[in-house]
């Protein structure tokens, strides 16, 4: 389990863009708090309300990855659709779970109080925040694990279809090498010399023409064959 979800966790390259996504998000999200705190004629510190809002868009950056691993390392069936949605809709009361209380812990951290009174009003403050917005944000992040999950199954549904395409393609290739084989040949040609000398010119040409077929064929399927390996 722990390997298979080493193995579907994101790449640096993605977890580096998703980090650079969420603190543009906290930002445009303090900026937004900043300029109505300045309409209320409130003197805000743009850093501090930056950084009072970190909890709530920071931790994303830490959990959507895990969530993306999660989600692949699960890969269920959708065709089960009652354990399908059982086991995400379980994955997501965790998930939101563990996010209110990280964030209620690290806001008591930011205002200096980590009692449990502070901690405990801090989640009386979670829980009158618009947590559908949260909910939101963790659909969003499952949408793109799930993307990534179908990718690599159809990626892995079309290897598997070259592979027998290739195997086909080699079979039906023996086929035909083994109908042209020298004693093949041989029995074809006398054939056609036999036309020929009874003077049915017209069978003869036909014969011709079913062997160049066949070789054509045989040259096709070769380089389809090499095709496909390339």
């Amino acid at each position: 389990m722990f390997s298979s979800f080493i193995r579907n966790f994101p790449s640096r390259l993605f977890c580096l863009s998703s980090t650079l996504f969420w603190l543009i998000m906290n930002t445009l999200a303090a900026d937004n708090a900043y300029r109505i705190a300045i309409e209320y004629g409130r003197n805000p510190v743009w850093h501090e309300v930056w950084l009072r809002y970190i909890p709530w868009w920071g931790n994303w950056i830490i959990l959507t990855p895990i969530v993306i691993a999660l989600i692949k390392t699960i890969s269920l069936d959708p065709k089960q659709r009652s354990k399908f949605i059982g086991v995400n809709l379980t994955l997501m009361i965790l998930v939101m779970c563990f996010y209110w209380f990280i964030t209620a812990l690290e806001v008591a951290l930011i205002q200096g109080d980590v009692t449990l009174q502070a901690i405990g009003n801090v989640i009386q403050e979670v829980l009158r925040s618009p947590m559908h917005l949260d909910v939101l944000m963790y659909l969003a992040v499952a949408c793109i694990g799930f993307s990534g999950m179908y990718y690599n199954r159809s990626q892995k549904e079309a290897l598997v279809n070259v592979k027998l395409t290739n195997q086909l393609l080699e079979v039906e290739l023996q086929s035909l090498k083994s109908q042209l084989s020298p004693h093949f040949l041989f029995n074809t040609l006398n054939t056609i010399s036999g036309l020929i000398r009874l003077e049915q010119k017209s069978e003869a040409v036909i014969a011709l023409s079913e062997l160049s077929k066949m070789f054509r064929t045989v040259l096709e399927n070769q380089k389809k064959s090499t095709n496909y390996v390339a």
